[in-house]
């Protein structure tokens, strides 16, 4: 069971850019193929879910050179970012 948790409301006030994103990378399960799919540069991406994850306070991804699978918190903000975007 993941401890942490984020109202919709709260995941609203992020960026939308950076929910985007983590949805993206949580789809393509790899940074490099979200950053094409969103037609960005992969630092970028990269640097947005940083920023996100450092204004959250949890590890959303564990990142390995096979590519990027989010943890339990990463599940859940990720299932609430798809709310707030839809």
């Amino acid at each position: 069971m993941c401890a942490f948790h984020l109202s919709v409301a709260g995941l609203a006030m992020m960026n939308f850019v950076h929910l985007r994103y983590l949805v993206a990378a949580a789809q393509h399960r790899s940074f490099r193929r979200a950053a094409i799919a969103l037609r960005i540069a992969q630092p970028t991406l990269s640097k947005r879910i940083r920023e996100l994850e450092d204004s959250l306070g949890v590890v959303l991804f564990e990142r390995s050179t096979s590519g990027a699978h989010l943890t339990a918190d990463g599940e859940n903000v990720a299932a609430r970012a798809k709310q707030v975007l839809i």
